[in-house]
């Protein structure tokens, strides 16, 4: 069976470093979810901090640790992964597409970069190299939201009334996600009103209150304060049930009533419908997705376009944020 090699830019949490923390069971990281495919060959971890870099070869065992992105064009990756900070996406992104011996694939952790314009530029560069961008909105490769998002295309729950989300965090940094699962539900999101920054998380990451149009129906977006809890949480009216997702996004569940109308309240008698977990998989589906891409050509669930469309909407509520 041919293995791919990939190298990895960044060894941080979400590179191989969450299982550390030992207080969830799952795949959460790269590096776990790639080494255990076992269709793929750690090559080459890069960080800044060489040390760093040394320990993450040795935990995950890649061949080679470095502090210099050069030494990638010492050697042939079908994929490369950037989960370096957001901060240095761009250029990192950039470098990339100068190596001697080009990937097929990049997989980025989102946000691809700190702004729609950086984004853009990325995204048109990786396509006229012919690099395909991945972008990690990780709940897509989640066979639970695949499996409610292709429910609600069907109508299972009836025509969306209303909803709000509650999320903080940054805009970017966690609403993207909330944005993000709307597109996938849905077909238009137009934003109709924006309030008041709150800078709870990062001061070039605003949270921020805002309302957006859903194929015709206002959401709104609901800040909280980061110091309380980390947050993002959706609930989602439509005729015949209600949809809400908890601990960001990783539970869902489904209400409804003996009536099947949901919208009857004086009549209310609540079912509750609990969906299997299956979050913890995610990276892991994504590794797959990927591996099916390079054997295949199979096209992965996201990738630069649903990213760069998060990251227009999110230009379009920060001008317009008070």
């Amino acid at each position: 069976m041919k293995k791919f090699n990939y190298s990895i830019i960044g060894c941080g949490k979400i590179a191989g470093g969450y299982e550390d923390l030992k207080v969830v069971n799952g795949i959460y990281t790269h590096a776990n979810a790639f080494s255990k495919t076992r269709k793929f060959t750690n090559l080459i971890c890069i960080d800044n901090n060489y040390k760093k870099a040394v320990n993450f070869k040795n935990k995950w065992k890649f061949k080679y640790a470095s502090n210099n992105i050069g030494i990638l064009n010492n050697f042939y990756n079908e994929l490369i992964i950037v989960s370096s900070d957001t901060s240095s996406h761009f250029k990192v992104l950039i470098n990339i597409t100068k190596l001697k011996k080009k990937p097929r694939i990049v997989l980025c952790e989102k946000p691809v970069t700190i702004n729609y314009k950086q984004c853009k530029f990325i995204v048109d560069l990786y396509k006229k190299k012919k690099i395909h961008l991945v972008v990690n909105f990780h709940r897509r490769w989640d066979e639970t939201t695949q499996k409610i998002s292709k429910k609600i295309h069907d109508n299972f729950f009836g025509n969306l009334q209303g909803g709000y989300c509650i999320y903080n965090k940054g805009l970017l940094n966690t609403g993207s996600h909330a944005i993000d699962l709307l597109n996938l539900f849905f077909k238009k999101f137009k934003i109709v009103n924006v309030g008041q920054k709150i800078y709870d998380y990062n001061k070039k990451d605003p949270t921020i209150p805002f309302v957006a149009n859903v194929d015709g129906v206002n959401i709104n977006f609901i800040c909280m304060k980061e110091n309380l809890v980390n947050m993002m949480e959706i609930k989602l009216i439509f005729s015949k049930k209600i949809l809400e997702s908890n601990d960001g996004g990783i539970s869902w569940h489904v209400k409804s009533n003996k009536n099947k109308n949901i919208l009857n309240y004086d009549k209310s008698f609540y079912k509750y419908d609990f969906y299997k977990k299956t979050y913890n998989f995610t990276f892991f589906n994504m590794a797959k997705d990927i591996y099916f891409y390079l054997k295949k050509g199979k096209k992965p669930h996201s990738d630069s376009k649903n990213a760069l469309e998060v990251h227009k909407q999110i230009k379009m509520i920060s001008l317009n944020a008070k």
